[in-house]
């Protein structure tokens, strides 16, 4: 990979060549990942910045070809530039893909311009994108054509412009050039087109002309009227201008544009840096003006408008001919942040008209009257809501001797409403014409008394006669005025400031929360959240107090010698049992939080729980790893069946099965127990009626599982491969190598699908495959926990997926897309078991910390 030596930064040209293989491969359906770009090209993990595009170049790449790849799943793969993506998804899904903010140009690559959208994450003057990376290699010295190359002035996205010569006709030009690389599209080239067609038709003195277009080496290029004195942009030094020389400037941009609306071209990208200055050689006083030309404070210069790079043409029922093909995307966002009208900021294309070209006009004579935009956010995208959503501050507010013409005809400018602004850019030549003769202007209704103001500054020694008539009255009357402004800006001022003050804490409260609730401190989480003033109790703060509060009741005793294993549903959802202190099992009323029971009995550790259809508590335990070497413990798998109506046990039995691993079925009435390279099916109902399938080779790893109604059994073998079997057609249903070192097997309500969850084999974070074994379909991956996965449960609708891990969270899972819906919070150590109520609301977790939590799942699926 090429590198600046000055700078350290991969070279931007050769980052966008990497971009687009990148996305060739992904398109051409080639396994192919940022991490494989960087195995290859390790320089790039040195320079945040190319990493950032790298990673970014895929996330868009995959979600445009239909695979919803998440923030949360990036983050997780490149946790040292998190702080960076993050940043960059949450603009990625405020702008909307294909939406591209550039004052240079869009991008026309098949995806957005990863390098342009990731600028946005911080801010450049008047809103403008931060430079990524170093250039391109001039080319200064060498021939295009007639043209020899003299200086690089200037570099965009999408173009290049040099000073050269012409030869033959021996005269200075600006050479414009398409980029070389994935910059040199087909839409570049439209657009670069559109440029030239649109500055052909405009022939005017403040307009920069056009010699040429032609082309060289496959590369368009246009030659243009080189203008020397640099542009408007660097001329402003944050200080106001007079004005008068303010309103001398814009009414001659706004006669050139008047000129351009004409012909049906709209710039959609008029600023500072767009506006050339060609400074005439000589005394202001004895240079002869012409037309176009202006005197000002800083000189005698000829402004010219040039960039037509955005320009379009007005629809066919503004020109009365046929209508122009159009280049821009509807929601696209074109143009420059800080000078940019509404419409254009809101993505809404078809509305750009003329009244935008008219917008900028008034932000740049804002500008030059305050030293400042109208709008300039600490980032663009802040920008960016300042302008649809907010009002500028007049002028005067700054510049209180600022005359009120200038203000009142820059703020029509300003307008959110298009139709409230000029109607036409010779409108606003011709009010700003008034303002520099000391005619009343049209921009509001005069009064009568501030037609008679105009008339005696017009008038000095008449109006003086008359003014001192009134003069005490006056006097008195702008005491009492002056006091009440003085006041309500004093007012405003402090409201803002109270305003603000309550907006950052507020902002800052609600991430102290965040942090705390992926902490799991869900308490030090709340209390944030209650602190936060309402007024600014948005969406983010909706959704982390409904995450807060989603766990509806903590059951058990946090000082508990156990963990909880198994949790299981009465029918009715009206009981709930878990297993507490090794050989007791609690019965809990999920409505109110309270303990109806507790089971006593066991000799063994309670290894699992269920209700059979009658809603009797079905519990079994047998002998744990310790017990085992304990010689009093008995060896035997143990049944019992509880009576809720009044606690007893109504039945029970033993049964002497060597075992390694054992699962109980979720109706209670059948036992599988492996060992000893066999496997025995117990039917509980009645007594121990026992069926050996000893004929199947069964060499089961660690994981075992029934279907809810006990006839299919699934089971992990030490070949790695998972096997499904029909206990009642005594026949295989199927099997798959999951790839995963599993801790748990489960099958949804139906018996349709087989949840198998654990682990890579590489890394160790938690991974679920959902596999649809009656229809053959590969198994579906679910990546999200940080740490192996240890139990699965599916809601009765079998469309959504609970896991349990040891990185302490719980998540649940949107079957039918692959998304995560939400992630639950509040266990202090490893999840071993969770359950689906039987209405699938509410959610039942345990785990290491020997608790029991019960989630309102539905008010957070709500809450999306």
């Amino acid at each position: 990979m090429v590198r600046d030596g000055r700078a350290g930064l991969v070279v931007e040209d050769e980052l966008r060549q990497v971009c687009a293989d990148l996305e060739r491969r992904l398109c051409a359906g080639e396994a192919s990942s940022a991490e494989a770009v960087f195995a290859s090209r390790h320089e790039l993990k040195s320079d945040a910045d190319a990493a950032l595009e790298v990673i970014y170049t895929e996330f868009v790449a995959r979600e445009a070809l239909g695979q919803r790849p998440t923030p949360e799943e990036f983050c997780a793969r490149f946790p040292q530039w998190r702080d960076g993506l993050e940043q960059l998804f949450q603009i990625h899904g405020a702008v909307g893909v294909g939406s591209v903010v550039d004052p240079a140009g869009p991008s026309g690559t098949p995806f957005p311009d990863t390098v342009r959208l990731r600028n946005l994450i911080g801010p450049g003057r008047n809103g403008a994108p931060r430079p990524v990376g170093s250039r391109v290699g001039s080319q200064v010295g060498s021939r295009i054509g007639n043209y020899e190359l003299l200086a690089e002035v200037g570099r965009g996205g999408m173009g290049v412009v040099y000073k050269a010569r012409q030869e033959g006709l021996n005269r200075l030009v600006a050479l414009k050039m398409i980029l070389t690389g994935a910059d040199s599209g087909p839409q570049e080239r439209a657009r670069f087109r559109a440029e030239a067609e649109a500055a052909a038709r405009l022939q005017h003195p403040n307009i920069v002309h056009i010699h040429e277009v032609g082309e060289h080496d496959g590369r368009p290029f246009l030659s243009l009227e080189f203008v020397d004195g640099g542009n408007l942009e660097a001329a402003l030094t944050g200080a106001p201008w007079p004005a008068a020389d303010a309103a001398r400037l814009i009414e001659t941009l706004a006669k050139a544009m008047h000129h351009a609306h004409q012909q049906g071209i709209v710039h959609r990208d008029l600023k500072p840096a767009n506006i050339l200055l060609s400074s005439v050689v000589g005394s202001p006083l004895s240079v002869a003006k012409k037309p176009g030309q202006l005197t000002t404070d800083h000189g005698q210069l000829t402004p010219k408008i040039t960039d037509f790079g955005l320009a379009r043409r007005m629809s066919s029922a503004s020109l009365g001919g046929a209508a122009a093909p159009e280049l821009t995307a509807a929601g696209a966002i074109l143009g420059t942040p800080a000078y940019m009208a509404p419409e254009q900021a809101a993505g809404d294309a078809q509305k750009v008209g003329p009244a935008a070209d008219v917008y900028a006009l008034g932000a740049m004579l804002y500008e030059l009257l305050t030293g400042r935009p109208p709008f300039q956010g600490v980032s663009v995208l802040e920008t960016l809501e300042q302008v649809r959503t907010r009002e500028p501050l007049p002028p005067s507010r700054s510049r209180p001797d600022l005359p009120r013409d200038a203000e009142t005809i820059c703020l029509k400018c300003l307008r959110k409403e298009a139709g409230q602004r000029y109607g036409s850019a010779k409108d606003l030549a011709d009010d700003l014409g008034r303002f520099l003769r000391g005619e009343p202007i049209r921009a509001r209704p005069t009064p009568a008394w501030e037609k008679a103001w105009k008339w005696a500054k017009r008038r000095p020694a008449v109006a003086g006669l008359l003014a001192a008539l009134v003069l005490m009255t006056i006097i008195g009357l702008a005491g009492v005025t002056i006091l009440w402004r003085q006041t309500a800006a004093a007012l405003h001022t402090a409201q803002t400031d109270r305003d603000d003050k309550e907006a950052a804490l507020a902002a800052n409260l609600i991430a102290l929360a965040h942090r705390d609730w992926v902490a799991n401190d869900v308490d030090a989480a709340r209390r944030h959240l209650d602190e936060c003033p309402e007024p600014f109790r948005g969406p983010e703060w909706r959704y982390l107090d409904r995450a807060c509060h989603s766990c509806l009741f903590v059951l058990g005793n946090s000082q508990a010698s156990d963990s909880v294993r198994s949790v299981a549903w009465s029918p009715t959802g009206r009981y709930l049992a878990a297993n507490h202190d090794l050989r007791t099992v609690k019965v809990w009323d999920p409505a109110t939080g309270r303990e109806r029971f507790t089971l006593t009995g066991h000799a063994q550790r309670i290894a699992k729980l269920a209700f059979d259809p009658d809603g009797r508590v079905v519990s079994v335990s047998w002998p744990s790893a310790l017990d085992a070497r304990n010689r009093s413990v008995p060896r035997n798998v143990q049944v019992k069946c509880w009576e809720l109506e009044n606690g007893r046990e109504v039945s029970g039995f033993s049964t002497p099965l060597t075992m390694s691993h054992g699962m109980l079925s979720a109706d209670g009435r059948r036992l599988a127990v492996a060992g000893l390279g066999k496997l025995t099916l117990v039917d509980i109902p009645g007594g121990p009626t026992q069926t050996t399938i000893s004929e199947l080779p069964v060499s089961i790893n660690n994981s075992l599982t029934l279907s809810a109604d006990g006839r299919l059994l699934a089971w992990w073998s030490e070949l790695k491969a998972v096997h499904v079997w029909d206990t009642a057609a005594q026949a295989a249903v199927g099997q798959v190598l999951p790839a995963l070192n599993l801790r748990c097997l489960v099958f949804s309500r139906g018996g349709s699908q087989l949840a198998m969850g654990g682990h890579e084999t590489v890394r160790e974070n938690g991974v679920v495959k959902v596999w649809d074994f009656r229809n053959g379909r590969e198994p579906v991956t679910l990546r999200g926990h940080a740490n192996p996965i240890t139990c699965a449960d599916f809601s009765p609708d079998g469309r959504r997926l609970a896991t349990g891990s040891n990185d302490k969270t719980v998540i649940v899972w949107d079957l039918d897309t692959g998304n995560q819906l939400f992630t639950l919070r509040g266990h202090s150590s490893s999840v071993w078991t969770v359950a689906f109520s039987p209405d699938g609301t509410r959610l039942a977790s345990g785990g290491s910390d020997g608790l029991v939590r019960i989630w309102d799942v539905q008010a957070l699926a709500d809450v999306r």
